[in-house]
C-alpha cells in the first residue's frame, strides 16, 4: 500500500508548515522520501511522521537546529539528556531576563510595555470567546472594540455592547500597567488568520501603540484607538451577593431550544430550577443544592453564546436580582466569564 503523501498532507499530519519542511530539507534535517523529477513535488513517507513531530516539539522548545540534528538520530536516553540540558539553559536565561526586567522597571517606572508568550490556538480561542460581545452598532464606535490590558496577573480581553460583557484572561508573568483599546474588526480578522495556521508559540506584546503578536509566519498588529472604554471593573466590583446555580452545560443548551427569544430562569416547584419560555418550562439538570434565587428574564441568544463559550461540563450562573446582570462562568475554569443584562419583567 502506498504510504507516501504530499508535502501539504505531511504538513497537516506533523503540524509543520510547508515552508518549514522545505527549510528542514535544505538543512538536511528532514528530506522527502521522494521528489518527482518532472514536477519537483515533494513526497513524504508515513514513517517520517514521528521525526516531523519530534522536530516540531523541539522547535517549540527553541532547541537550536544543530542540536535537533543530533536529536533525530540519538537514542531516547540521549535525547532526554539533550532536552534536559537545553531546559536548564532556558531556565538560566529566563532568570537573567527577569533580573534585567526588574532593573528596567526600577529605572523607568512609567514603562507600560508587557510581553507574554501564548499559542495561536489559545489566542484564537480567547478571541472567539470575547468578540461576539463587541458592539456592531456604528453609532457606538467606542464599543466596536476590545480592551486589552495587563491586570490581575493576566492579559485580559474585554468586550461589551452594554447588553452583555465577555472577559477572557490569558496567563502572563504577572506584569501590569499596559492597556489599550483596539478594533474588534481587526481582531476578528486575526482569529480567521490564526485558525488557518498550525498551533505554534507566539509572543504577544502590549505597548502604547497597540497590541502586537509575532511568531513563525505570524505578524499581527492592532493599533491603539483613542476611545474611552466603559469601566467594566466597576460593574464586576459592585455586584452584590449572588446565588450560584450550577447547571449541566449540555442540558442547559438543550433547554434553550424552542423557548422563544426570551426565557426566564427560575426555581421549580420542587428543589430544582427550570427555564421557562413560550408557554413551556423545561427542567434544568443542576449540580448540588439549588439555592434560593430570584427569577430573571434573559435574551436566549446571549445566554447561548455565554454557555457555548464556557469551558467544561458545568456552567455557573451567578444571579443577584431580577434587574442585575447575570454572570456566566465555568465551574472550574476562571479564565472566562460573561455578563448578560436581564430583561425587565
Amino acid at each position: 500500500m502506498d504510504t507516501q503523501m504530499t508535502i501539504g498532507a505531511f504538513a497537516r499530519r506533523t503540524g509543520l508548515s510547508a515552508s518549514a519542511l522545505r527549510f528542514y530539507d535544505r538543512r538536511g534535517l528532514l528530506s522527502p522520501a521522494r521528489v518527482d523529477p518532472t514536477t519537483g513535488y515533494r513526497h513524504y513517507d508515513a514513517t517520517q511522521i514521528e521525526i516531523g513531530e519530534l522536530i516540531r516539539a523541539l522547535r517549540l522548545l527553541d532547541v537550536p537546529l544543530a542540536e535537533i540534528a543530533i536529536a533525530v538520530t540519538a537514542s531516547a536516553a540521549d535525547r532526554r539528556t539533550l532536552v534536559a540540558a537545553h531546559l536548564d539553559r532556558l531556565d538560566a536565561h529566563a532568570a537573567r531576563v527577569r533580573t534585567h526586567a526588574r532593573r528596567l522597571r526600577v529605572l523607568d517606572p512609567e514603562d507600560t510595555t508587557m510581553t507574554t508568550t501564548t499559542s495561536t490556538d489559545e489566542l484564537a480561542t480567547a478571541l472567539r470567546q470575547v468578540l461576539p460581545a463587541a458592539s456592531t452598532d456604528p453609532e457606538q464606535p467606542h464599543l466596536m472594540t476590545v480592551r486589552v490590558a495587563a491586570e490581575d496577573d493576566a492579559l485580559r480581553l474585554v468586550a461589551t455592547d452594554r447588553h452583555r460583557l465577555a472577559l477572557r484572561d490569558l496567563p502572563t508573568d504577572g506584569a501590569t500597567g499596559a492597556a489599550v483599546v483596539v478594533s474588534a474588526a481587526i481582531l476578528t480578522s486575526w482569529a480567521t488568520q490564526l485558525d488557518d495556521r498550525s498551533d505554534t508559540e507566539v509572543v504577544a506584546r502590549l505597548d502604547g501603540d497597540g497590541w502586537h503578536v509575532e511568531g513563525p509566519d505570524v505578524d499581527l498588529t492592532a493599533a491603539a484607538l483613542p476611545v474611552e472604554f466603559p469601566d467594566h471593573r466597576a460593574v464586576l466590583e459592585t455586584r452584590g451577593d449572588a446565588a450560584e446555580l450550577v447547571v449541566d452545560r449540555a442540558s442547559m443548551l438543550e433547554a434553550l431550544d424552542n423557548v422563544g427569544i426570551e426565557a426566564t430562569v427560575q426555581r421549580s416547584d420542587g428543589d430544582g430550577a427550570v427555564l421557562a419560555g413560550d408557554g413551556v418550562a423545561r427542567p434544568l439538570t443542576t449540580v448540588g443544592e439549588v439555592q434560593e434565587f430570584p427569577a430573571v428574564i434573559l435574551d436566549v441568544r446571549y445566554m447561548r453564546e455565554a454557555i457555548e463559550r464556557a469551558v467544561g461540563p458545568e456552567v455557573v450562573l451567578e444571579i443577584t436580582g431580577p434587574l442585575e446582570p447575570v454572570l456566566f462562568r465555568s465551574a472550574d475554569d476562571g479564565t472566562y466569564l460573561s455578563l448578560v443584562m436581564p430583561i425587565a419583567p
